[in-house]
């Protein structure tokens, strides 16, 4: 039979220690990108995954957008051409 946990009975592992904002930044520095490059690079990663995705064809280019959090479609269009030189409506029939 298995004894019930007691407090102090189960070992409690320390908490991790917070990163501070400026190491954060200087590890993406390394990879010459930013935080907020990370980010939205795999925001639009994930935009486009789905834009590709049959089975997501009926939901509106803006919905994806949204989806990931680039809710403004002006936004969302403009960034995704600059990364993929292509729109994101016409990326849906290209794959």
């Amino acid at each position: 039979m298995v004894e019930p946990a007691t407090p102090g009975s189960v070992p409690v592992a320390p908490a991790p220690r917070p990163t501070p904002c400026r190491s954060l930044h200087k590890l993406f520095e390394r990879h010459e990108t930013t935080v907020a490059g990370w980010v939205r690079r795999r925001r639009l990663e994930r935009c486009r995954r789905d834009l590709v995705d049959p089975a997501l064809r009926s939901r509106p280019v803006s919905a994806i957008g949204a989806r990931w959090g680039l809710a403004n479609p002006a936004h969302f269009s403009r960034l995704f051409r600059a990364v993929y030189g292509l729109s994101p409506t016409r990326s849906v029939y290209l794959e």
